[in-house]
């Protein structure tokens, strides 16, 4: 069984938020009527709304696959869930975020709700076993991101869900993360800034109000940086003349030597760290994943970075949070939504 988006996941050109909303309505025939309403509930939390009985394996296999742990300075749950039946779905359809999971070969109100949403050009794919999963955006409030899980019968879908249970969560958390975007700027954004980024270093970043900046150009190095409700943090740096992608060694130590001299003796925990092929914004990248710590303040945290090679500049993107008592998750994503509009305007002039 392949995956279904009928809103282009693999897409990595912007699309106004107008358009993809235009685009979830007419892949999903049962929404009648634009979402104008905000999504409710943390960025964090998911709502499994299904029939399906408490002990079925398909439930199971989707509420381990989106509530999977992840190891921050401790494992940490991706995303909170709870679970509500079909008939109770007006009570949650405004909610952040949703996954419906149904069988369809048994009646309910959450099959007739997906058989509606996949309609005559998805549904066959799924009755066929062809496919599994879809991704909607904006489908009953705005920014909220719905994943529906369906197919013949709870065992092949249990099975299915299994089997892709890392790019289903990849697939689902990208999503999330997008949708945070929106929020990170409702109190404005420091677009003077991007402007002189992308003419002093031919690239830029969108950084929402309250953000610092530090700046060591000849060392080809930016960082922003907040501290009001968890310190996050964000680096830019890039090296020219560089004509392919360094290895995840050479990256750790580019990584470690830059936290060494600007964030005050920082360094890498190597027995919780790893690196991984990603894809950046339709870039092949190396993401390394790990956890930072200082020893002169007894501190540490999370990080994620993201290298990559492009006309022969290699860029280095590194976020990291620090809140001792904080979700760690859900600051790592916000700092991933800032991440997400990084441009390279050599490549691609505006």
């Amino acid at each position: 069984m392949d995956e279904a988006d009928p809103i282009c996941e693999t897409c990595h050109i912007p699309v106004p938020a107008s358009l993809l909303l235009a685009i979830a309505l007419l892949a999903a025939p049962g929404c009648e009527r634009a979402a104008t309403r905000p999504a409710v509930g943390p960025s964090g939390e998911a709502t499994v709304v299904t029939d399906l009985p408490p002990d079925s394996p398909a439930v199971a296999a989707a509420e381990a696959a989106i509530g999977r742990e992840l190891v921050t300075t401790r494992p940490e749950p991706a995303f909170e869930l709870d679970r509500v039946r079909g008939d109770r779905f007006r009570s949650v359809r405004a909610w952040r975020n949703l996954i419906l999971v149904a069988d369809l070969d048994q009646p309910g109100a959450t099959t007739e709700r997906v058989i509606e949403l996949l309609g005559s050009d998805l549904l066959p794919e799924f009755q066929a076993g062809r496919r599994f999963y879809a991704v909607y955006s904006d489908l009953w409030a705005r920014g909220q991101t719905v994943l529906v899980l369906a197919a013949r019968g709870e065992e092949p879908l249990a099975a299915a869900i299994r089997g892709q249970s890392d790019r289903l969560y990849e697939a689902f958390d990208q999503r999330v993360t997008r949708q945070i975007l929106a929020l990170q700027y409702l109190a404005g954004e420091q677009e003077e800034l991007r402007r002189q980024l992308e003419k002093s270093y031919g690239w830029s970043i969108r950084i929402p109000v309250g953000y610092r900046i530090g700046e060591d150009p000849e060392a080809n190095f930016v960082r922003f940086f907040r501290r009001e409700g968890g310190a996050h943090l964000v680096f830019v740096h890039w090296q020219d003349g560089v004509a392919a992608l360094p290895s995840p060694e050479t990256c750790l130590a580019i990584r470690a030597r830059l936290i060494a001299r600007y964030y005050d003796g920082d360094t890498i925990d190597s027995t919780r760290t790893r690196s991984e092929r990603a894809d950046f914004l339709g870039r092949r990248a190396l993401k390394l994943i790990g956890v930072w710590q200082n020893e002169k303040y007894t501190i540490g945290g999370p990080f994620r970075t993201y290298c990559f090679c492009e006309d022969g500049r290699f860029t280095m993107l590194d976020l990291a949070v620090f809140d001792p008592m904080g979700n760690k998750v859900g600051l790592l994503r916000q700092a991933e939504a800032i991440a997400l509009t990084y441009r390279d305007h050599r490549s691609h002039p505006r």
